[in-house]
């Protein structure tokens, strides 16, 4: 009979996974600091497709701008890049909880959840930032109010648009933790639809800038990984 493990053990376990986490992220982040030109470059690359280089042109307000600018966009790439590992390491948390045959779908799963934060991270690169920020320097052209922005305020608006799509498009492997767990089940989440599109509707409001197309573009993937959630968690019932 396999003996249960004292609380002070788990806080243990915990104790060294958020070690391992911690360490892998500043590793990850130190690497990507070294790119951080390359990766200003990438997160411009939207910028300039929606108003064209002759237009671009970005500021400082600080000194210390240009140095705190490359270490959150080495944070974030930094994130992306140790994603599986940090999977990994989180995932040695539940193995004991779990049973001999669940365990060989842990880490499936975790793949699963890395690549739909990469799915929402690209969807969100490729498709919403350019839509988006063409929408909002052309309407505050027709104001006739000059798009003077800072590098400051547009990286943080990239960065948290990035990851605010790449965290929703995890809702898939959440609701199948909780089917799994017993705590929903495919039926209910078939019943509360209606409730869980306004919920979605209300949700992309609050979580997007104050623009009709990126809330609409978070809105949608949404609703259909809502579906697919509900599929999903039939196929893990039977």
């Amino acid at each position: 009979m396999k003996l249960r493990k004292p609380f002070l053990d788990h806080l243990e376990d915990l104790r060294w996974i958020l070690v391992k986490v911690f360490v892998t992220l500043i590793i990850s982040t130190g690497l990507m600091f070294y790119f951080a030109p390359h990766l200003l470059e990438i997160v411009l690359t939207p910028l300039r497709h929606a108003v064209g280089d002759a237009e671009l042109s970005l500021r400082t307000l600080r000194p210390t701008s240009g140095f705190l600018i490359g270490l959150k966009l080495s944070l974030l790439f930094g994130l992306m890049l140790s994603l599986p590992v940090l999977f990994y390491f989180i995932s040695y948390f539940f193995v004991p909880a779990l049973k001999q045959k669940e365990r060989r779908f842990l880490i499936p799963i975790f793949l699963f959840g890395a690549l739909l934060f990469a799915a929402g991270v690209s969807f969100c690169y490729f498709v919403v930032l350019p839509l988006v920020l063409s929408f909002l320097w052309d309407y505050t052209e027709k104001l006739n109010l000059a798009n003077d922005w800072t590098i400051e305020y547009y990286v943080s608006f990239v960065v948290g648009l990035i990851m605010v799509f790449g965290l929703v498009f995890e809702l898939p492997v959440l609701v199948l933790g909780l089917v799994k767990a017993s705590i929903l089940t495919p039926e209910f989440l078939r019943q509360k639809r209606m409730y869980a599109v306004l919920g979605i509707v209300i949700l992309a409001a609050v979580l997007t800038p104050p623009d009709v197309i990126s809330q609409i573009l978070l809105a949608v993937p949404m609703l259909l990984l809502y579906e697919v959630s509900i599929w999903a968690g039939k196929l893990i019932k039977k």
